[in-house]
């Protein structure tokens, strides 16, 4: 079983109306940030890896249920990108850490610093993701967008070690 944990960067909360700039993903191969001003190509880079190591893999994500995987499924739709049936394949860190509450507070970098790992990259957040976005500053939010998947790998680690997954 390959588990890829992945994380987006998007300009907005609404996936109908707001676009992916970002796409990280990292697993025991490697990792690679996906930033492309062409969304529809993102989006086809980010399906074909998956389709890769389809059915055999597990998408670790931090918040992942409720927006990163909507967000790609709709954003997909929009470009007529297609995808995989990841039902069952995803594993949401944040709802295991909460054991099920959505309503549990807790961002990706608490937890970080919560384990000893590293903060977000230059202290950076979501709002900063956009402004690198709309500045073209792909190559820093290629690396904001992957240390945020860093952070999510180890989580996922420190989950597997404690039995939680």
């Amino acid at each position: 079983m390959e588990t890829i944990c992945f994380d987006i960067e998007t300009t907005g909360l609404s996936p109908v109306n707001d676009r992916i700039t970002a796409i990280a993903v990292k697993s025991s191969y490697g990792e690679d940030a996906l930033v492309e001003k062409d969304e529809k190509l993102m989006l086809e880079q980010f399906w074909d890896m998956v389709r890769r190591k389809y059915p055999y893999i597990r998408l670790i994500g931090f918040n992942c249920a409720s927006f990163d995987v909507p967000f790609l499924l709709v954003r997909s739709f929009k470009h007529g990108v297609r995808v995989l049936d990841v039902r069952g394949k995803v594993i949401d860190l944040r709802l295991i850490l909460s054991h099920g509450n959505s309503y549990q507070h807790g961002k990706l970098d608490e937890y970080a610093k919560l384990i000893g790992l590293d903060a977000k990259y230059k202290g950076y957040t979501g709002a900063d993701a956009v402004r690198l976005w709309e500045s073209a500053q792909l190559n820093e939010l290629g690396e904001y967008v992957l240390s945020d998947v860093k952070i999510t790998y180890g989580i996922y680690e420190r989950a597997r070690e404690v039995g939680m997954l």
